[in-house]
């Protein structure tokens, strides 16, 4: 991540001289693509369209249309063979079907373990083994048929097949000058919530009951506030992002900044396309 993708790509299809360009990607990146085609763009490349998976996936016409390049953006988005993202973009008859080339960019191409890699390695030719074969070879599967993460001895093997396909760049040989990521760990006491039993073990359990890993975020809410508020009004941050799963608590982070004086947006996939667009231009211009 933050290692520069867009404008190679964008350079990198003028390169070869692409007259026709699609970029499918998630909806809160559109407005981006669209900034860096009319930033980077050189003249000779005229024709570019950008559109998010699903609004790809309900206008068949592109799969009508010839495409010098399709650019899957955060790739990682098309990774389960059932949904019909990944068959949008993989699947026969496809966009990588109305293409010369694909090209699939990610920062975290297999956010979970390796199976995520097959629908892009199937299609772009590097396994002929099926689905349900990748996993046994490169993954733990329970009894259950549970995948339980990557078998690190095969690790290499994957690297092996992947290096000839992948052009892998680091923050470190684009960005030298960039400072190393620090992870802090903040343990805080729940407040203004009454939790049930089992709650915080609730909360790292996907199947558990959602309330009750709701109310666990909740109860994280005003102390989470009462630091971003500190490190802000003490100039420790100028601005921060919080990350979240579930709404309420997002909002309610919101609307605990805004009572501390302290500008905040939210953005979700509640927001339109337009409000996206304006919270963003908001933050890189320091404004919230």
């Amino acid at each position: 991540m933050r290692v520069g993708k867009t404008p190679q790509a964008i350079l990198a299809a003028d390169k070869i001289g692409a007259d026709k360009v699609l970029v499918v990607c998630p909806a809160i990146g559109v407005a981006h693509w669209i900034r860096e085609f009319n930033k980077w763009t050189p003249n000779s490349l005229h024709g570019f369209a950008v559109y998010s998976y699903d609004k790809a996936r309900r206008m068949p016409s592109l799969l009508k249309d010839h495409w010098d390049v399709v650019i899957a953006d955060e790739c990682h988005f098309a990774k389960n063979p059932e949904a019909q993202r990944t068959k949008l973009v993989y699947g026969k008859g496809g966009l990588g079907w109305c293409a010369d080339r694909m090209w699939a960019l990610s920062g975290t191409p297999a956010p979970k373990h390796a199976g995520e890699l097959w629908p892009m390695m199937r299609a772009f030719g590097l396994t002929r083994l099926t689905y349900d074969a990748f996993l046994q070879l490169y993954c733990r599967v329970d009894g259950y048929g549970l995948v339980r993460g990557s078998k690190e001895k095969m690790i290499p093997e994957l690297r092996a097949i992947l290096a000839p396909t992948v052009l892998r760049r680091t923050r470190r040989e684009v960005a030298p000058e960039m400072p190393g990521i620090d992870y802090q760990i903040l343990t805080v006491d729940p407040t203004g919530v009454d939790l049930p039993p089992h709650a915080a073990w609730n909360e790292y359990n996907p199947g558990a009951y959602a309330a009750e890993r709701q109310a666990v975020a909740m109860a994280k809410v005003k102390p989470l506030v009462d630091q971003i508020a500190f490190a802000i009004e003490n100039e420790l941050l100028k601005q921060t992002v919080v990350f979240g799963w579930h709404l309420d608590p997002l909002y309610a982070v919101v609307d605990g900044l805004r009572a501390r004086g302290i500008v905040a947006q939210p953005l979700t996939g509640q927001n339109s396309l337009k409000d996206r667009e304006r919270v963003q231009k908001e933050f890189r211009e320091g404004t919230c």
